[in-house]
């Protein structure tokens, strides 16, 4: 992975990246501590791009509102406007990224594939 470039809109893209970055501190801040970790791995869709993984220790998403984490106001934390990850998914579209999100009752991930 050491030849991995992200490329796009520097502006965009460090939003996208502070956006998952944020919403992670934020889900371990609210359950008072736990981890979190970034990396690149070769995509699942198996497309010969790489995903970005943002992955968090923090309570989860309930599966029912999975779907709903990249809709403009809508959140699970007690603070916060609910726009961060709506943000990050348009520009990720714009860009013609993908974000996905993935949650259990431990973990949660967003994964960027470009």
């Amino acid at each position: 992975l050491k030849d991995a470039v992200a490329t796009g809109p520097k502006p965009q893209l460090t939003r996208v990246f502070v956006n998952l970055i944020n919403n992670a501190i934020q889900a371990v801040e609210e359950q008072g501590g736990g981890t979190i970790q970034i990396s690149l791995r070769n995509s699942s869709s198996g497309d010969g791009f790489y995903d970005i993984v943002f992955e968090d220790s923090g309570p989860g998403v309930a599966s029912e509102n999975v779907d709903k984490l990249f809709t403009p106001n809508f959140t699970t934390k007690s603070a916060g406007s609910g726009l961060g990850l709506a943000i990050a998914s348009s520009l990720a579209e714009k860009n013609h990224w993908t974000l996905k999100a993935d949650s259990t009752e431990k973990t949660t991930s967003f994964i960027l594939n470009y």
